[in-house]
């Protein structure tokens, strides 16, 4: 009977050990999936009347021109049949202050004859004082905002006659 007893508290244990192992899988799947999943909504969307390359192009004849100013595309995702994207980050240096903002740049997913592009600022950073993010929420991002709109928008359309128009 002491055997019995005894193999009946072995297999209980058993079960108790894989329920808590497999507790804690799913809720480590929940954490990672949450937190791969989760995105902010852009920071500011804005709109060009041309096709990406064109807009990457004018981008790239400005920097070119200004040497407070550069770019690097950091990523492109996307296939034929739903598009293509661009992630690209741009640094402004002025009055020692290293500005860096991040943008998603794709075609009008609406309009498929590439004569739209839609530009995301989904990030704007004060690298002088690791202030910003990714909301308009978080410490300076509104004045890095104002900052890109002003400056580098009104720049570029200047010197590249690139005209991006910021979306409500």
């Amino acid at each position: 009977m002491s055997i019995k007893v005894h193999s009946k508290r072995l297999r209980n244990i058993y079960f108790a050990i894989l329920g808590l192992a497999f507790l804690t899988f799913i809720g480590l799947l929940i954490y990672f999936v949450g937190g791969i999943s989760s995105v902010y909504p852009p920071i500011q969307k804005y709109e060009y009347s041309g096709n990406v390359t064109k807009l990457v192009q004018g981008i790239k004849d400005y920097v070119l021109a200004d040497t407070s100013v550069t770019y690097e595309i950091t990523d492109a995702v996307g296939n034929n049949d739903h598009g293509y994207a661009i992630f690209m980050t741009i640094k402004l240096t002025s009055n020692s202050k290293d500005l860096l903002y991040d943008l998603k740049i794709q075609d009008d997913n609406n309009i498929n004859d590439g004569t739209k592009s839609e530009i995301a600022l989904v990030g704007a950073h004060n690298l002088s004082n690791t202030t910003g993010g990714y909301r308009i929420v978080d410490p300076e991002v509104k004045a890095l905002v104002d900052n890109f709109n002003t400056y580098f928008l009104v720049s570029l359309k200047k010197r590249a006659h690139i005209s991006v128009v910021p979306l409500n």
